[in-house]
């Protein structure tokens, strides 16, 4: 079934100021999807292993991981880090985004 995509910042992120401070470059972490763990555990999932993303307009691959703050039928991904590049999901005509989840390892 569809989940509804939602995507998040973190304060270390790939943008500009940061990618040009040698100094702080490295400190975006990566990207991870963030599952309701009701979610995680029929997916039969552990922390980072990896999962496909799906939207109308392309796809990504992430480590998953366990998160009760997430809502059930949605899923939460960080924009603009080095590992995945949540933008690959989103269609800006739409409002809402929904993906599918597949696992990968």
């Amino acid at each position: 079934s569809d989940l509804r995509l939602v995507v998040t910042r973190k304060m270390y992120d790939q943008g500009t100021l940061l990618s040009h401070s040698p100094s702080m470059a490295g400190l975006a972490a990566g990207a991870s999807a963030a599952l309701n763990p009701a979610l995680f555990a029929s997916l039969g999932l552990e922390d980072d292993d990896e999962i496909k993303l799906t939207s109308q307009v392309g796809s990504i691959v992430v480590p998953a991981r366990s998160d009760a703050g997430v809502p059930p039928g949605s899923v939460a991904i960080e924009f603009n880090q080095p590992n995945a590049s949540a933008g690959r999901l989103l269609d800006f005509r739409r409002t809402v985004t929904t993906v599918a989840v597949e696992r990968v390892s």
